[in-house]
């Protein structure tokens, strides 16, 4: 299993990725938008953070994060977890360690000051996977369809 910044040869397959996901997690198409998602990856891949697990040059995962500065101070800022995505049949192994390490490494080379994760409601992901490495639990969000 190898990580690597993920290319624009790697859009076509992220953006899948994330419709498909976003689908089976939501369960509504409409949360996203394929054009949209076309021009959206690649401003991660070119100024976000965006790395690929990879095994035998297989793509099997991905981790993308955006640079903010913090809400209420604009003198701090943070690596914001966009997406963190395994394949199923990759769960469980070494791969999503290994993304959120090498996020976690990138974030601290970019010298932010907080890494910010998010964890879907009905992911098989517990807190405890990331309070292990050091995360805090500090809120839940609710989303209310209007």
């Amino acid at each position: 299993m190898i990580i690597r910044y993920a290319t624009l040869d790697d859009v076509s397959w992220i953006v899948g990725l994330v419709a498909a996901d976003m689908q089976s997690l939501m369960g509504e198409s409409d949360l996203y938008d394929l054009d949209y998602l076309q021009t959206f990856v690649p401003y991660l891949i070119e100024d976000g953070v965006v790395l690929v697990a990879e095994k035998e040059g297989i793509p099997v995962g991905c981790i993308a994060g955006i640079l903010t500065p913090i809400l209420f101070n604009p003198h701090k800022t943070a690596l914001n977890e966009v997406f963190w995505w395994v394949a199923e049949e990759h769960r469980g192994s070494s791969a999503g360690a290994k993304l959120l390490l090498a996020f976690e490494q990138d974030g601290i080379a970019l010298e932010v000051d907080f890494i910010n994760m998010s964890i879907m409601h009905n992911t098989k992901l517990s807190t405890g996977a990331l309070e292990k490495r050091g995360y805090l639990y500090k809120e839940s969000s609710y989303v209310r369809r209007v």
